[in-house]
Order: C-alpha cells, then structure tokens, then sequence
C-alpha cells in the first residue's frame, strides 16, 4: 500500500488525478485499519488535490482540513506546513486573500521552524503571488525579493527561474520597465543554467514511467504468487486425502487435469494483461510527448510576448525621453533586445525532435510532396501546426511581421491554395 502511495505521486505529476483518487481510495482501509495517521493524512491530502484539478475547491478544501486536523494531532510540522500551503493556493483562486495570507505566514513559520528551507523559499514566492493578485505590489516585489535571497542560499535554479519571471510581471505591471528587463535577463540566465537539469529531470520523469510500470507488474506477480500458494495448499490436502484414499485414484487424476487447464487459461490471461500494460505504456508515452511540445510551444510564446511588451515600453520610453538622454547601459539593452531571437537553433532542434514524436513521419511527408520547400517555410508550417499566431512567430524567428506576412505569400503559392482557402485549414488538415 505504501507503494501504492509512492504511485499516487508519479501519477500526479503526470495530471492523471482520476487515477490517483482510485489508487489512493483502494489503499486508505488498509492504513484505517493499521491506525496509521501519518499516511492517512496523506492520503486525505490527495483527494483535495483531485478535487482542485476537477475545480471543485469548497470539496478540495474539506479534504485538506482534515489532513491538517490529522497532521496537527499527531505533531507532523512540515506536513501541517505543506497542508496550509495547498489551502492557501485554493483560496487565492477563490479570491478569499485575507485567508490565505494567513495559511501562507502560518505555513512559513511551520517550515522555517522544521528547518525546511527550500520550502520556505516556494512559500514566499507564493506568498508575493498572492499580494500580486490582490493589487499590492509594493509588497509583492518585497517578498519576491526575499523569497529570491532564500533561494540564493538553497542554489534552488528552477526556483530562481519561476519566482524572477513573477517578479518581472510585477515590475512590468507598475511600469518599471527597467528593472522588468533586468530581473527577466536574470531569469534567462537562470533557465539557460537550468537547461541541463530540465533535461536530466525528464530522463529520470521516464524512469519514473518505467519504475511505475514494474511496480505494477510486481503487484501483480505478488498476487499471482499469493493466489498460487493457496492453490498448493489445497492441491496438498487433496493429495493427503487421496494417499490414503487409493480407490479414488481416478478422481484424483481427473481434478488434476482440470486445475491444469485452470492454471493455463489463468496464464494466457496474465499474457493478455501483460500485453495490455505495454499498450498503456507505450500511450502514457505519446501523452507524454504531446504535453512536453505544447508546454515548450507555451514557453517559447510566452517568453515572446514579454518580450514583445517589453520592447513596446521601452520604444514609447525611447520616444518620451530621446536618444540623447538614455545612458550607454540602457542604449545596450535595447539593442541587446531587438536583437533577441527566441526561438534558437538549439531550441529549434529540440522542438523538432518533440514535434517528430507527437506527429511521426510527417516532416518527410512535407519534404516528399514539396521537395523544394525551405526552411523558413517548413519552420512557419510547424508553427501554425502548434496554433502559433503570426505576431508571436515574427517575434520568436526574431523578424518582422511583414516578413512573415511574405513567408505566409510565397508558401500559400507552393502550396497552390486559392483565395478563399485558408493555409491555417490546410495545415491543419494535412497529414
């Protein structure tokens, strides 16, 4: 059961929170019945992180009340700590922020008490979040800046990289241009360090797939197993019986062949279910790939339109000010900006390789049926495939939005799409 646990994590991580619920649910009498409060709680804990996937928070709620009620009675610090923590969460997005300033200052002092640190850190980025949501920026930046020296202590990257990227939204949202570019540059600097890490974290998340799959196939190999041994058991009284039975000899034999035919179609089964465990593998996978390009898609969009903005302010701010009256460091940022190009050869590289995963074969099937396509019209057909609009491809490419509109011209004629045919449709439709 406490494997079972250990599932209910992975499977989490993987948004698959039905099957969390029902794997969690089948393992919550054994605990019940062993008075285990600490994995009790744990447990109630998860059914409020279903019940917040499926948006029903007041239910989400509930379950995490008596996780804390549990965890409090039984002195579990830091699990009280986390249980605030995902309180707090549901009631931001209830737009309930007193509460949940609360839950958050309570579930720091819970933390910073257990010596949990990096906890810590994450808390107080939260924290700034919810001052942000709530229109107080000044002391949002404050506890973004706090959280981000705890950060510093820990060498926490892929924290580093979240809470610089909220810090800049919030330095963006009270017109501080400047030190909206400079925290976005360190959060860049930041991700490009985490890069290697993000890489080796989804070889160990696939690890994770495959260790999970054994682990099933270890529960089910332990109750065959289990099953068997009570088959033995009854094959030897059987067989005590008959020894001293010897006219029931034919009998004996008899029953022997039919528990053998009972044993092989039991076999066959377990194959048939073997074969299925592989088909849900091998479909965990594409689901898998289809949410690492959409995220990366999201990424390279996102990253685009703040930067995009960004570029807007500091034009307008250009226009206000002149030319003559920005000083060489800032003259450098802005050139250093419009020169920007999001979307690398390296990011490129990788995004083709997810692509190809999640749509097979259908890069050559383009360079088959146009052989002469280049690839600035191949890029521009992925993209679109992706749903990217035509301003976040100009920015992500790093050229102008006329230039794309000229790209989309010269496609549309390779192509031989008529007038009132969309390229979008085409796209779309073409496999």
């Amino acid at each position: 059961n406490r494997v079972k646990l250990e599932q209910c994590g992975n499977l989490f991580r993987m948004f698959d929170c039905e099957q969390m619920r029902q794997m969690a649910a089948s393992a919550l009498p054994w605990f019940v019945g062993q008075r285990d409060s600490f994995f009790q709680a744990s447990i109630y804990n998860i059914f409020g992180l279903y019940y917040e996937c499926s948006t029903k928070f007041d239910s989400a709620l509930v379950w995490h009340q008596k996780a804390l009620d549990m965890r409090r009675s039984i002195g579990d610090k830091r699990g009280e700590g986390e249980t605030l923590n995902n309180m707090a969460v549901l009631l931001v997005k209830q737009k309930r922020f007193a509460e949940a300033l609360e839950h958050y200052r309570a579930a720091i002092q819970l933390m910073q008490n257990a010596g949990d640190l990096r906890n810590v850190s994450i808390l107080q980025s939260n924290l700034g979040r919810c001052y942000q949501n709530m229109g107080n920026y000044p002391e949002a930046i404050r506890q973004y800046e706090e959280a981000q020296n705890t950060i510093i202590k820990n060498g926490q990257l892929d924290a580093a990289v979240i809470n610089l990227e909220r810090l800049a939204g919030t330095y963006r949202k009270t017109g501080q241009l400047r030190e909206a570019l400079d925290t976005y540059l360190n959060s860049r600097f930041y991700r490009d360090s985490l890069f290697d890490d993000q890489k080796r974290k989804d070889i160990r998340e696939l690890n994770i797939k495959f260790e999970t799959a054994l682990k099933e196939q270890q529960i089910a190999r332990l109750e065959a197993q289990r099953r068997s041994n009570q088959l033995w058991l009854s094959l030897l009284a059987v067989c005590s019986a008959l020894l001293l039975l010897a006219a029931a000899f034919y009998i004996f034999r008899l029953r022997q062949k039919q528990k053998l035919l009972a044993r092989e179609k039991q076999l066959a089964e377990m194959r048939e279910q073997a074969q299925l465990k592989d088909l849900e593998i091998a479909q965990l996978e594409i689901d898998f790939n289809r949410r690492q390009l959409a995220e990366a898609t999201g990424n390279l969009s996102e990253k685009s339109r703040l930067v995009e903005e960004l570029r807007e302010g500091l034009d307008a701010l250009r226009q206000s000010l002149g030319e003559n009256h920005l000083d060489e460091e800032v003259q450098r940022s802005l050139a250093a900006l419009y020169g920007m190009k999001i979307l690398t050869d390296d990011d490129w590289n990788d995004f083709r390789v997810q692509f190809e995963q999640v749509h097979p074969g259908l890069i050559k099937r383009y360079r088959a049926t146009f052989p002469d396509i280049p690839d600035a019209e191949l890029r521009l057909i992925l993209l679109l495939k992706m749903g990217v609009r035509s301003r976040e491809i100009a920015a992500m490419l790093g050229i102008s939005t006329i230039s794309v509109k000229k790209t989309r011209y010269r496609l549309r004629k390779r192509l031989n799409l008529g007038e009132r045919e969309s390229l979008e449709g085409f796209v779309e439709q073409f496999e």
